[in-house]
Order: structure tokens, then sequence, then C-alpha cells
């Protein structure tokens, strides 16, 4: 409860910096400048991780008991890793169309 509150006040005490840093002045004049660009930067993402989610959801779920792909959800975080190019490795395709299609 207490520590909480204390962490929110370090990050509001960041955001006052911001006011006297004329760099981050730029920095952020510049972001609220293109916030609908980033906004639709944004929506494609979404449309593309939940598009190959579902799309290797369909392919890998009937490759057997083992499959890792159990939900579309599973799908879509296979899908955010594999972009960020994180891979974690818990999850990937078994089948020759699922490692063909990625």
């Amino acid at each position: 409860g207490a520590l909480r509150v204390c962490r929110t006040f370090r990050i509001i005490r960041i955001f006052k910096f911001v006011r006297h840093s004329k760099e981050l002045i730029v920095v952020m004049k510049v972001v609220s400048g293109a916030a609908k660009e980033f906004l639709v930067l944004l929506l494609l993402i979404v449309i593309f991780v939940l598009s190959c989610g579902t799309i290797m959801y369909y392919i890998e779920c009937d490759s057997g008991p083992d499959t890792v792909f159990r939900s579309i959800l599973e799908g879509c975080w296979w899908a955010v890793v594999t972009i960020t190019t994180v891979g974690y490795g818990d999850v990937a395709p078994k089948t020759h169309l699922g490692r063909i299609f990625w």
C-alpha cells in the first residue's frame, strides 16, 4: 500500500522534471504532434498480431495434445514474441505448415 504510493510520487517527480528540460519538451511536442500516426501504427500492429495469432491457432490447433497453441490468445502471444524478435522459445509451431507460415 504505502510503498506503491511512494513509487507513484516518484513517477510524478519525473514528469515534473520534463518541464525543466528543453530537449524533453521538444520530444514531447514531436510525440504529441505525431499522435495520429502512432495510433495508426498501433492499430496496424494489433490487426497484424490478431491475424497472425488466429492463423497460427487454426494451423496448429489439431497438431496433437501437446500443442502450445491452445487458444487464439496463445497464438497472439506467439505473434508478439516473434515480431519483437524476443524469441523466448516457449511457443513454437510444430506442423510443417506452421513452420512454413513463419
